[in-house]
């Protein structure tokens, strides 16, 4: 009789093992599942907001090398004619860019979903200063850094 009790035992024994692995099984599966619909979701999420990272980046580069382009005709302005000073039309102009400058960061802020604080910590505001010209010259300049920066960090962010 122990002999049969003790095999009675070890199938109970073999038996309860087998339910707690098929239900370890079951909940990694789950598990498993959960994840797979996480990515599936954060991938739909980053899709939606693809082309709208690529819209940023293509602004970012366009307003970048005019930023860049008019502190060199500046620049070569000032070379050529010594006494060379930023008209109101070159301010005008200046202000212009520096509008859209914000308008592309502020789209990118929104898009990346940066807070405010990160942002400023990361890039912070730039304005023109018309004070000097060389001051104006350099801001342009930052402006043009900072845009560049931000593609950068769109690329390593999305790609």
């Amino acid at each position: 009789m122990t002999e049969g009790s003790e095999s009675e035992k070890s199938k109970e024994k073999r038996l309860e093992e087998t339910e707690k692995w098929q239900a370890e099984t079951a909940r990694s599966l789950a598990v498993a599942r959960a994840k797979e619909a996480h990515k599936l979701i954060e991938d739909t999420e980053k899709s939606r907001k693809h082309s709208a990272i690529f819209s940023i980046t293509d602004r970012l580069i366009r307003h970048a090398d005019l930023t860049n382009s008019y502190s060199k005709y500046l620049l070569n302005m000032k070379s050529e004619h010594e006494d060379f000073e930023i008209t109101s039309g070159d301010k005008i102009y200046i202000e212009d860019m520096v509008r859209t400058y914000e308008s592309i960061r502020y789209d990118f802020q929104k898009n990346m979903e940066i807070k405010d604080e990160e942002m400023e910590r990361l890039f912070p505001k730039l304005k023109a200063d018309f004070s000097e010209f060389m001051i104006a010259v350099t801001k342009l300049m930052s402006i043009t850094d900072q845009m560049i920066d931000m593609t950068i960090y769109c690329k390593r962010m999305w790609s």
